[in-house]
């Protein structure tokens, strides 16, 4: 995307929509793998949104530490260098091709794997679903407080406006807002 403006606004509805997605899919085991699929995409939407945002073409790439990388070049925020904050980089990261592909992703991209002779085994997915979501929900609010871009859903959400198109059984409201102090702290910033 050449219009920087557009690419902002596109990357940011993009993450938005998968962080609420990845909140919704952690609540099971069963899709546990493609819920951290979709925490990796929104924050990899929302780096590229911030980069769009500084002024900068956000590059066509999936790692989390590169954009996060060039988001810190063109800002100088140091907080992009927290320690927490990259080890949530790092634990992600992966799962751009682990929580699409499973068993089919590339070795290196399964932190996990086990090699020994010629077996292979495929590592387990783990998870502690509470402090996944928290440290999800960490980094989310962190990055979401840096954007330009206001009055989206979780914006709508904490406000207490109506949301249009949630057909669920389970409320927007709950989904994003369930013990989730971070968002509802940095949302007050």
């Amino acid at each position: 995307m050449e219009d920087m403006e557009l690419s902002s606004k596109v990357f940011y509805e993009q993450a938005v929509q998968a962080y609420i997605a990845s909140r919704m899919l952690l609540a099971t085991t069963t899709l546990f793998a493609v819920g951290i699929y979709n925490a990796h995409l929104a924050c990899e939407c929302l780096l590229k949104s911030l980069t769009a945002q500084a002024g900068t073409q956000p590059v066509q790439k999936h790692d989390l530490h590169l954009l996060n990388a060039n988001l810190k070049a063109v800002t100088n925020d140091d907080e992009l260098d927290g320690e927490r904050y990259k080890k949530v980089l790092t634990w992600l990261n992966p799962y751009q091709e682990l929580g699409r592909y499973g068993a089919l992703a590339k070795p290196q991209n399964d932190p996990n794997i086990v090699v020994s002779g010629l077996v292979q085994l495929r590592g387990a997915v783990a998870s502690q679903p509470r402090h996944d979501i928290e440290e999800i929900d960490y980094v989310f609010a962190l990055l979401r407080t840096k954007s330009t871009v206001t009055n989206d859903i979780v914006s709508k959400i904490i406000r207490g406006e109506a949301v249009s198109g949630w057909n669920f059984p389970i409320s927007i409201e709950e989904v994003v807002l369930a013990q989730n102090s971070y968002i509802k702290l940095r949302e007050l910033h």
